[in-house]
């Protein structure tokens, strides 16, 4: 059980912020804040900006991409549980193995792939033989839960279920579960966006992957850290950061990296209010990719005494 005060600036904030609403998986939010179309209807073509430094603009605008990310599906009684491979699938001596098996993807599925890139970042890339009329579900919401209602939707759909399922057959017959896999999950269909549409007011924070891909092929700038950012205040209007952390290892079922992750997330809002009360930003956003939003829009936000905080606990109970 939680106590109150654990984590004292995040409870803080929770109790005097004002909730809305605001809707989207993780890449949609995302993507929203830092000015590129996203459309709930459209997957983000997370597999084109994450191609974005190692694969030509121009081919990635003219070609369709998708994302592959080996993954572990595993019964539970009815259903299938999405789980994920194995850490150390790319261990070099796993490589060469690995390289000949998405040789043979591309081969026995040539109607969909034209293409392939093996990394351990951004999962297996593909380049499509053509645009795929679906839209998926992102593995970072995906993890632990089961794939009935997150397999890939859209006029395509019939087709895609299919191909994940000769794939499935495919790495049985090559014994991939030794590696730590047996399935490929797919996310981030589409062509990498045009520039011009990026917010250029807008400034990115942190290292995490997505983040870095989108402002890298957006022409966003963006900041490793807070004391980066301060001299720098004044020319955006607003600073996204974006992190996983939290939600890794809550997926991991660890309750240590959970607590680690949490007192960085709480002096991340310490920092942040710090820069609030003295003027270097104006407002606070939180957003727990659940469907709301929480915000403080004043240094006097954090000053509602008459708002008791609530231990994290009290959060987590509204929001199941």
């Amino acid at each position: 059980q939680l106590q109150a005060g654990a984590f004292p600036v995040l409870e803080k904030f929770l109790s005097r912020s004002q909730v809305s609403q605001f809707s989207g998986d993780y890449p949609h939010v995302l993507a929203c804040l830092l000015g590129l179309p996203c459309d709930q209807q459209h997957d983000v073509p997370t597999a084109a900006m994450s191609a974005f430094s190692t694969i030509d603009e121009q081919e990635l605008m003219d070609n369709c991409w998708i994302q592959g990310f080996p993954v572990m599906l595993q019964p539970d009684r009815d259903r299938l549980v999405l789980h994920p491979a194995s850490n150390d699938l790319y261990s070099t001596p796993n490589l060469p193995r690995l390289e000949a098996l998405i040789h043979q993807v591309v081969e026995h599925f040539s109607p969909f792939f034209s293409d392939i890139q093996l990394t351990e970042a951004n999962g297996w890339l593909f380049k499509l033989q053509k645009e795929a009329k679906i839209s998926t579900s992102p593995l970072i919401d995906s993890v632990g839960r089961n794939i009935d209602n997150l397999l890939p939707i859209g006029e395509e759909q019939p087709q895609w279920h299919s191909l994940m399922n000769e794939i499935q057959m495919l790495f049985y017959s090559h014994n991939c579960e030794a590696l730590g896999f047996n399935a490929l999950w797919f996310e981030g269909v589409g062509r990498l966006p045009q520039k011009d549409k990026a917010k250029p007011d807008v400034a990115g924070l942190g290292t995490e992957q997505l983040l870095e891909a989108i402002t890298a092929c957006k022409g966003i700038r963006k900041f490793d850290s807070l004391d980066d950012f301060v001299p720098q205040a004044g020319n955006f209007s607003s600073l996204v950061s974006a992190d996983l952390s939290v939600m890794r290892s809550i997926q991991s079922r660890s309750e240590q990296r959970w607590h680690e992750t949490m007192k960085e997330l709480d002096s991340l809002l310490l920092q942040l209010r710090k820069l609030l009360v003295n003027g270097v930003i104006s407002s606070i956003s939180l957003y727990p990719v659940n469907g709301t939003v929480y915000r403080i829009n004043s240094k006097a936000g954090f000053l509602k005494f008459w708002k008791k905080p609530y231990p994290l606990a009290h959060w987590s109970d509204k929001n199941n």
